[in-house]
């Protein structure tokens, strides 16, 4: 990257992309600066804003929930399952309101969560499932990678995930206009360090 003058996105990202939708059997992968960048870019690519609501687990990561806050949507929580640490879908399914636009599933500790009960309910309803599986590259669901399974899944590769790079992230999009609003965004995120923290939406989504 020094070499080549330019400090972010290069064709050695591009590359790791391309290998990584593979990996995944995806379309597109798009690397962002970290996880929450992914989470945050992934929650505007669904058009998440103000006056919306998130269903997302209380047992999480702060990141996760400074996400949803950045787009100025809010949080609604629910219980994790005692014996995986995850959402369960009925809970999902109860915590469901009118202002539900998203559901953010935390894979703990790598493992793959099985909405696919409730899916045709959340899709008739136009809710978008944003998984949040930072520590969940290379697990499985069934018989596909997590990552192949959700709208939008979200990794992280910092220093204590199973696949690292120092710091970074990686979302999978299953659309053209949701790579496009993450590639937008993530110029913003790999050029701002005060964007990091979050304390504002960068950009705006593609409707």
């Amino acid at each position: 990257m020094l070499a080549a003058g330019q400090y972010g996105h290069t064709e050695v990202t591009e590359a790791f992309e391309r290998k990584v939708a593979a990996f995944l059997g995806v379309p597109d992968a798009v690397a962002v600066t970290s996880g929450t960048a992914a989470m945050h870019t992934a929650l505007l690519a669904a058009g998440i804003g103000a006056g919306h609501e998130v269903v997302v687990p209380s047992l999480t990561f702060c990141a996760t929930i400074q996400a949803i806050l950045a787009c100025g949507a809010a949080p609604r929580f629910i219980e994790v399952a005692p014996h995986t640490l995850c959402v369960e879908p009925d809970a999902v399914a109860e915590a469901i309101t009118p202002a539900t636009r998203a559901v953010m599933p935390v894979l703990f500790g790598g493992r793959a969560i099985d909405l696919s009960g409730i899916r045709s309910a959340l899709d008739r309803q136009g809710i978008a499932v944003i998984e949040d599986a930072a520590h969940a590259f290379g697990s499985y669901s069934g018989p596909a990678r997590v990552g192949g399974t959700g709208d939008l899944t979200c990794f992280s590769f910092g220093p204590v995930k199973n696949l690292t790079c120092g710091q970074g992230g990686r979302r999978k999009t299953t659309s053209r206009s949701a790579t496009r609003t993450t590639h937008r965004c993530g110029t913003v995120w790999s050029t701002s360090t005060s964007t990091r923290v979050m304390p504002l939406a960068p950009c705006r989504a593609v409707r």
